[in-house]
């Protein structure tokens, strides 16, 4: 359709606004971090301390944590809250990009809605509200998506650059980031072959799109091969990885990248390390992981999208039924292209994750807004032919009841508190950080719990581990945990954890918060 009309600027600001105040309002009432926000929070100390080695030889990407840094200033040199700020502008700025691509490949009112969809997205308010780096992924993401299409249906090679920029910028924070200039290549070269575009124009047009890719992307590469000595896209070889940074941007702090999951309400021992399980999946052949895999990744996708709003993407693309369009057959592409990125990751690891599959499914937000004004329209239809009364300003009212629909339907959702059951296990770490007791690991479920305690991370094995089949305090002792914080109530139900609270661990404190307690135990130091 046509770019956005200069009367959709209210329009655009008003969902910014909107976007804006539901995740900041999500963060203040978020009790503990995401279990990934200290790694992303170490790596912002090392940019900061130019320790570029500890950054590169991260799995994760540097560009969120090295905005978390920029932005230290404007939090006044707090860096979770700059982490926030960075995750609610970048999150808001999402719904914006998505609003600006559907208003240009969908009518004004569907565009609208499939914006407001986003901007009230049970998951996506939960990734961009916290230190996280969702917000800013899917921003780019977006973003590359506005001016590929712009770049194709305009035949434009300088959008195709920008295009192949912002698809690179997106890569800076998470590998999968580059399939949108992969996409890119695709449509350049079906577009020849279906004869719409003359070979040397997709040339110069391709290489327009190459270009602004490897213009951001490029130095990165070339930065892991100094660093590493081996050419690849990215250190992060899989989900389960073992990460950590280098003693010089943070002393012997050491995680592990599981919190994928992110499930509060999962017992100690399944929200724990995946290493062992993995590993047994790797062992498996590869027809034996299909199966499973393919279950993986429709879980995470049909959770992901929810079911209400699966509902009205069918309903949307049932009413524009027929052969596909240039616009259908883009965003099947993206979504294609990206399913198939994530069924290799679920062979791969044997996860996937709502966080890998929110991102994907974004663009057909705009079935969604399409499936809400045809659902509504119907139902103010009914009403006209039972009451005989026609309703005035019928286009701006069926607008209005869809919008409003949705916000009965997330936003009490949205701004209801988040990972209270956690708070007992945060104000625990933080009383034996106020303590300023001799230095040594500090042994729990999750990494943040270390973090809040200032302490180095030592994780609990989970409970069917081959660690866990050893004595714990063994294990604890063997990697220099010095105290172990730790749920009493799910403590219970892990066998081995059990037995170390009732015999040998040294009970310190106990904090009680939203109806949980959580306790600080010594853990004795064997004889020399």
């Amino acid at each position: 359709m046509s770019e956005p009309r200069r009367s959709d600027l209210f329009a655009l600001s008003a969902l910014a606004i909107v976007a804006c105040t539901v995740r900041a309002i999500a963060w203040a009432r978020t009790a503990v971090l995401f279990d990934d926000g200290p790694l992303f929070l170490y790596m912002a100390e090392a940019v900061g301390a130019g320790d570029w080695s500890a950054v590169l030889r991260h799995p994760y990407h540097p560009l969120y944590s090295a905005l978390i840094w920029s932005a230290g200033p404007l939090a006044g040199g707090d860096l979770e809250l700059a982490g926030a700020l960075v995750s609610i502008a970048f999150g808001t700025v999402a719904v914006v990009a998505l609003s600006v691509f559907l208003l240009d490949s969908f009518e004004r009112s569907p565009a609208l809605l499939g914006g407001w969809l986003l901007a009230l997205h049970p998951f996506a308010v939960d990734f961009s509200a916290d230190v996280q780096s969702e917000g800013l992924y899917l921003a780019l993401l977006l973003g590359g998506v506005v001016f590929l299409w712009r770049a194709i249906e305009r035949a434009s090679p300088a959008y195709a650059g920008v295009a192949g920029l912002t698809s690179a910028l997106a890569y800076l924070v998470r590998p999968e980031g580059l399939g949108v200039a992969l996409i890119g290549g695709g449509a350049g070269a079906v577009l020849v072959l279906s004869r719409s575009w003359r070979p040397g124009f997709a040339a110069r047009w391709t290489a327009a799109l190459v270009f602004g890719t490897l213009v951001v992307a490029g130095p990165y590469m070339l930065a892991l091969h100094h660093e590493t000595g081996v050419w690849s896209l990215t250190q992060k070889k899989s989900v389960s990885a073992l990460v950590s940074l280098s003693a010089q941007a943070k002393p012997g702090v050491a995680a592990f990248d599981d919190e994928d999951l992110d499930v509060a309400s999962l017992p100690v021992q399944k929200s724990l390390s995946l290493a062992s399980r993995l590993n047994t999946w790797r062992g498996l052949g590869i027809s034996e992981r299909l199966a499973p895999a393919y279950a993986q990744l429709w879980r995470a996708g049909i959770s992901g999208i929810r079911i209400e709003l699966l509902l009205l993407v069918a309903v949307g693309i049932f009413s524009v039924r027929g052969r596909p369009g240039r616009r259908g057959w883009f965003i099947a592409s993206f979504v294609l292209l990206y399913a198939a990125v994530l069924f290799a990751l679920a062979m791969n690891s044997g996860y996937v994750s709502r966080r890998h599959a929110v991102p994907a499914l974004v663009p057909l937000l705009g079935y969604g807004g399409l499936g809400a004004w045809v659902v509504t329209g119907a139902v103010l239809g009914a009403w006209e032919g039972v009451t005989r009364r026609q309703l005035a300003h019928r286009e701006r009212l069926t607008l209005a009841v869809a919008a409003l629909l949705v916000v009965c339907m997330w936003l009490p959702r949205d701004l209801r508190s988040r990972r209270d059951e956690r708070l007992a296990e945060r104000l625990a770490a933080e009383w034996l950080r106020s303590q300023e007791v001799a230095g040594g690991a500090v042994a729990a479920g999750r990494l943040r719990v270390a973090y809040y305690a200032g302490a180095d991370f030592v994780p609990i094995p989970p409970a069917d581990s081959l660690e866990a089949q050893a004595p714990l305090l063994s294990y604890l002792q063997a990697q220099g945990a010095r105290y172990l914080v730790v749920d009493e109530a799910l403590a219970n139900r892990h066998a081995a954890l059990a037995q170390a609270l009732r015999s040998g661990l040294v009970w310190m404190h106990r904090e009680q918060a939203q109806g949980y307690s959580a306790a600080v135990f010594a853990v004795p130091q064997p004889a020399d």
